[in-house]
């Protein structure tokens, strides 16, 4: 999903390829070498911007809303706040952890389904949505 937002100036400089045995080696695909199937790419040395449609996004967020009211989401949150009562609580770390790995799980395969995944996916997604951002 990336790369069809790449710019054709940007999407030019990408180099295919296949790490070696250590992280400093890099082996150049053939232009003509498919993919076959490998589900992780390492793209370096290229500044990638992921940019959302207004379509785009709206989808997104309708996913992520469904993602948050589904039964095991919120019986998950009710037993959180239960355990850490609000106002209070809702300042204690352990609840802020507990509270992110459960936003963590939640949002995963919206964020994977929608190109935003690895440890940056969340805050890849929020950068995303700056051409949006004022639209109501």
């Amino acid at each position: 999903a990336a790369l069809r937002k790449f710019p054709a100036w940007e999407a030019s400089r990408v180099r295919f390829g296949m790490r070696g045995s250590n992280r400093e080696h890099f082996q150049q695909l053939e232009d003509d070498e498919f993919l076959n199937g490998r589900e992780q790419m390492l793209v370096m040395g290229v500044d990638i911007v992921m940019k959302l449609t207004r379509d785009e996004a709206v989808e997104l967020q309708n996913e992520l809303i469904e993602c948050y009211g589904a039964d095991w989401f919120q019986d998950r949150l009710d037993d959180l706040l239960e355990d850490y009562p609000p106002p209070g609580g809702l300042m204690e770390t352990k609840f802020k952890e507990s509270f992110a790995n459960l936003l963590r799980v939640a949002q995963q395969a919206t964020l994977v389904k929608h190109g935003f995944d690895g440890p940056h996916g969340v805050y890849n997604m929020m950068s995303a949505f700056s051409e949006v951002g004022a639209d109501p």
